[in-house]
């Protein structure tokens, strides 16, 4: 009974001892070790395999960052930075792609600009709306740096709309209008890690995609639609919390600019179509999108 309690007390020490420090790899494998020594090339650690002792050297191409001291209050991570061309070439090839899921909400900020005679009705707005959303989004990371990526974006929000109208006689009516706006955005993104730190990282962002627009107004007690389909650009930037290896929480401000071709209008049992061949007369939809959530490396 002594001999195994010294065999097992000696055991423990020895893991113990040999399991202060951590080897994170370029794949975001964990090897837990004891680190002797690092040089310009290699890492040089032992590790139990076995409940033996082994000692082992890693280059450092295939190493991501090690921790010392893992176990202490005096913990200290270290990242390698991969500088010449042969040893990023290396890195890149064992780089193990992996995909990453996004869920976001939060506030969204709507420039609106509408203007255009038709029809005895002069219309123009310029008009400043506060939006709820939600997104839903996922990463294809083909590289430590680079990731491919789509989302889907839905923002709604209801408010007091007022509508010009100049009769026959050129004299302006205002007319007031309750509208409810809806944006669905299908984008595809290009994200650009430009920072990497122990507790943060800054990514850069830039994306196309179709956003449908939709707004239900209701003018002198008529209801009626007014919606389009168009093209959009994205510009953006993320900062991303880690909060554990496979969760980060991120903000992600960006920029979206819309501007239609073609819009349709339906009201009192007519429909409308307007097209606006001059793109300085188009309607101009612009948004700021600030979105809070997490991300989750699968």
């Amino acid at each position: 009974m002594r001999t195994l309690l010294l065999t097992s007390l000696y055991f423990f020490i020895t893991y113990s001892a040999l399991a202060q420090d951590r080897i994170i790899t370029v794949n975001q494998d964990t090897i837990v070790c004891r680190i002797s020594n690092v040089n310009e090339n290699t890492i040089i650690y032992t590790f139990i395999e076995d409940g033996e002792s082994k000692a082992a050297v890693m280059p450092l191409n295939q190493v991501d960052k090690y921790i010392t001291n893992y176990q202490s209050n005096s913990t200290s991570q270290h990242y390698v930075k991969h500088v010449d061309g042969a040893s990023y070439g290396q890195e890149r090839a064992m780089y193990k792609p992996h995909v990453s899921l996004s869920f976001m909400s939060g506030l969204s900020i709507l420039t609106f600009k509408k203007q255009g005679v038709t029809d005895g009705y002069m219309q123009y707005e310029q008009d400043l709306k506060y939006f709820s959303h939600l997104r839903l989004g996922a990463d294809l990371w083909i590289d430590k740096q680079v990731a491919l990526g789509i989302d889907f974006g839905r923002a709604s929000t209801k408010g007091n709309y007022n509508i010009v109208y100049v009769d026959e006689n050129r004299e302006r009516h205002i007319l007031p209008m309750f509208e409810t706006y809806t944006f669905e955005a299908y984008t595809g993104t290009v994200r650009w890690r430009f920072a990497d730190g122990a507790v943060a990282s800054t990514d850069l962002l830039l994306g196309f995609g179709v956003t449908r627009i939709n707004m239900d107004f209701t003018l002198a007690g008529e209801p009626g639609t007014y919606w389009g389909n168009t093209h959009s650009l994205i510009i953006g930037s993320a900062l991303n919390f880690h909060i554990t290896p496979a969760i980060d929480l991120q903000f992600y401000p960006r920029f979206i600019t819309a501007r239609p071709k073609q819009m349709e209008d339906e009201f009192v049992g007519q429909t409308v179509s307007y097209e606006y061949e001059d793109y300085e007369d188009r309607p101009k939809f612009n948004r700021i999108d600030l979105s809070f959530g997490i991300t989750w490396k699968l």
